[in-house]
């Protein structure tokens, strides 16, 4: 939906707001699986898969998009392709 209504030159608020909710949630998940078992955590599989996808998500939402002029409009494109 979002990548829709960016490409139609619409943005909705509340869905860039559930993004960041959901990233941090996903932040503290992290957190919070470190914390319960420690670095032994790291050598996990799964772990480093979510904690890679998490570093993405904060790199383009909290860094990235606001360093760009047209919104990343080359990332969106790639998210499309995503689905």
């Amino acid at each position: 939906v979002q990548a829709e209504l960016s490409i139609s030159g619409r943005k909705l608020v509340v869905l860039d707001w559930m993004e960041n909710i959901f990233l941090g949630i996903y932040v503290l998940e992290c957190f919070l699986n470190l914390v319960a078992a420690g670095w032994v955590a790291v050598k996990d599989p799964w772990f480093q898969f979510d904690l890679s996808l998490v570093f993405l998500g904060i790199s383009y939402e909290w860094c990235i998009r606001h360093f760009t002029d047209s919104g990343a409009r080359f990332i969106n494109q790639i998210l499309v392709l995503r689905t």
